[in-house]
């Protein structure tokens, strides 16, 4: 009943209906990163398919030159003309517009795909480096029409409000940037794989190599802050120190409220953007939070706070010095 014949019902998941997973997995690329829009390459069951979103003005062709039941591997592939090696394409900036992707089929096993560069992205609670390795949120867009940004997903607050990129450029914090605040100097994020900042969930940031300083200090915000939670600092001698990790609400509450005293006010915009691209008068605040850490041990890694007391806690980047 469940064979890939003609009779056959393949993806039946016993809800009286066939799973949609055989619409992805046919084309070729499979949604299988959880909260990001990527799709990961496999073998296309068709020399060609044509994915035409709900726009109605962007489509996705792939084309899988010599695919069939004996040629399972990709052997190369291309993007818009471009070779291309990660073993995935970004559904929000690869394929934002009209896309082409080719790919050659062969019956043997090839490395393509295979450097680190090009990973599937991970979104675990340990195994990270650093703040770009843990990146799991889009909360940074382009003022624009409705059409590009509908499609993107950009959400900070959870109602489709986000930071103003224009807004934050004018601000220094330009895709990339460093910025120096109280001493320290920070790197923001460049969103060019789609996540610029970390929602805090209990992830843990092994550094590859040890940090020394007089102080740790984060950039980020909360949405329905104030919101407050135990960031865990460990040294290189296994032992710990637990803080409170507070940032203020992205918004001051809708300019209601002053700001705390455990953070700083980094950056300030005059706006915000919503998902159809229009922007209203809410001035939108990166607070700079600071914590004394022993600068005659160093640090070995950090871990956010698993709960918060409220909302959502946002990272946008990390510095360690004084």
């Amino acid at each position: 009943m469940f064979s890939y014949g003609p009779g056959g019902l393949p993806g039946n998941d016993d809800l009286d209906a066939v799973s949609s997973w055989y619409v992805w997995a046919a084309p070729g690329a499979y949604p299988a990163i959880p909260s990001v829009g990527g799709l990961a390459l496999h073998s296309p069951v068709f020399p060609k398919a044509v994915v035409r979103r709900a726009d109605g003005t962007k489509q996705l062709v792939i084309n899988a030159s010599g695919a069939g039941p004996d040629s399972r591997y990709i052997q190369s592939a291309s993007l818009n003309g471009a070779a291309l090696d990660a073993p995935w394409v970004w559904l929000q900036g690869d394929l934002r517009k009209v896309a082409r992707l080719d790919v050659a089929m062969g019956g043997e096993p090839s490395k393509r795909g295979a450097s680190a560069a090009g990973k599937l992205p991970s979104y675990g609670l340990d195994g990270f480096t650093g703040i770009a390795d843990a990146l799991n949120n889009t909360g940074v867009g382009v003022n624009g029409s409705r059409p590009d940004l509908a499609a993107e997903g950009y959400a900070f607050d959870g109602s489709g409000w986000r930071y103003s990129r224009e807004a934050l450029a004018a601000a220094g914090a330009a895709p990339g940037a460093q910025l120096a605040f109280n001493g320290l100097t920070f790197v923001w994020p460049d969103g060019k794989l789609g996540p610029d900042n970390v929602v805090v969930q209990g992830q843990a940031i092994t550094f590859p190599t040890p940090l020394r300083g007089r102080s740790l200090s984060l950039l980020g915000s909360a949405t329905n802050g104030p919101s407050t939670g135990k960031l865990i600092a460990t040294y290189v001698d296994g032992t710990q120190a637990a803080v409170d990790l507070t940032f203020d609400d992205w918004t001051l509450n809708g300019g209601s409220r002053q700001p705390g005293t455990y953070n700083t006010v980094a950056l300030s915009t005059p706006t915000r953007v919503q998902m159809d691209g229009s922007a209203d008068n809410v001035s939108a605040k990166v607070f700079q939070w600071t914590q004394a850490i022993d600068p005659t041990r160093a640090v070995k890694s950090i871990t956010f706070p698993y709960q918060v007391s409220s909302g959502r806690q946002h990272v946008f980047a990390m510095a360690v010095g004084g």
